[in-house]
């Protein structure tokens, strides 16, 4: 096994000979030891995201891709999810899901899906972070970007909506009709 300093001192090593350094990391590994079930958690997978982001931010780490564990059919990984019951009826009964790397195929415990979703975008953050500070952007993948970033927009909005709802909506529904009518919420009503 390496650690952490031997992968910082390789990435120096090749960047002291101007070669480029490709990150490519994935979200919740999981494994076997002695035969019982290991995985990495959120709070694992987000120290791996954060140990990625310093790389990008030492101009360590050239381009990054990852993608969410995929237990592959005919794999060890299919095997422990399997044998641990990690797997969804549904994603066994799905061959074509298989191929998604950005679809929940395991049910990791302490991880739900809103979990899957939040290590999704900050990931696709890092990504668009790492090609915006290096420039290293393929041009015939701007379109890509260009949709990862919309539907990054969007899931923002939609986190912003979500508050404003729960804030001024649900909560506080006079103080959004004094907003809307233009009046002084700060009085007290009679």
């Amino acid at each position: 096994l390496i650690n952490l300093d031997q992968v910082i001192k390789s990435c120096e090593i090749l960047k002291k000979h101007n070669m480029k350094v490709f990150g490519l990391y994935m979200a919740f590994n999981t494994w076997e030891e002695n035969g019982k079930l290991k995985y990495e958690g959120v709070r694992e997978t987000r120290n791996s995201l954060k140990f990625a982001k310093s790389l990008i931010d030492r101009n360590l780490l050239d381009y990054i891709s990852w993608s969410l564990t995929a237990p592959f059919p005919g794999s060890k990984l299919y095997d422990i999810g399997i044998k641990h019951n990690l797997i969804p009826k549904e994603v066994l009964d799905e061959k074509e899901d298989w191929n998604n790397t950005w679809k929940l195929l395991l049910n990791l415990p302490g991880v739900s899906r809103e979990d899957w979703e939040a290590i999704k975008n900050e990931g696709s953050r890092l990504q668009v972070r790492c090609f915006l500070k290096n420039g290293n952007i393929n041009r015939s993948l701007i379109p890509l970007y260009f949709r990862r970033g919309v539907e990054l927009s969007k899931l923002e909005v939609k986190k912003l909506l979500g508050r404003f709802y729960k804030r001024y909506l649900i909560r506080d529904n006079s103080k959004l009709l004094c907003i809307y009518n233009n009046e002084n919420c700060s009085r007290k009503s009679t």
